[in-house]
């Protein structure tokens, strides 16, 4: 065992209990041990020698690796609420409501692998480089996806401001 590993394992063993106490009390546990687990493999890339105060830097880590989760969290609620059906039997009484706009039909138009990068960027909140990766496309395919998916669902909504149902 190489000394670096002896002291990443030293460092787990001294903060990974309070780093997953720290990250359940805002997300809750079971991501709490996801979350850690992130924090020591970023500290691993970082290079836990190099480090001149490791804890600092994870419990940094952590508190990112928090506000992240719960960015995609917002932005995976907001997207199923969007792709909900709208059900105008319960705005049906009230008066000036504006509806929302049904992207799901525009979201089921697209290609398998422009859902997948869609997904992956806004769901996942993956970079463009990762998305390249994970598709096995190159980083301009990437964008030029994500260009076509934005111009569809403007054009979507402007048809469905349009013409009101």
């Amino acid at each position: 065992m190489t000394a670096k590993e002896k002291s990443v394992q030293q460092l787990y063993r001294d903060y990974a209990p309070r780093l997953r106490q720290f990250a359940s009390r805002r997300l809750g546990w079971e991501e709490s041990e996801d979350i850690v687990q992130e924090a020591y493999l970023r500290l691993v890339k970082e290079g836990a020698e190099k480090l001149t105060c490791p804890r600092a830097y994870l419990y940094r880590i952590t508190a990112n690796l928090v506000t992240d989760m719960h960015r995609r969290r917002k932005l995976r609620s907001a997207f199923t609420d969007a792709a909900t059906p709208f059900d105008e039997s319960v705005h049906s009484d009230t008066p000036n409501v504006a509806e929302p706009h049904d992207y799901s039909s525009t979201f089921e138009q697209l290609s398998p692998l422009r859902k997948q990068i869609i997904l992956l960027k806004v769901v996942d909140g993956a970079t463009n480089i990762e998305i390249a990766d994970r598709c096995g496309v190159s980083t301009r395919t990437v964008e030029r996806h994500l260009t076509k998916a934005r111009g569809d669902l403007r054009h979507s909504m402007a048809f469905q401001s349009s013409n009101p149902a």
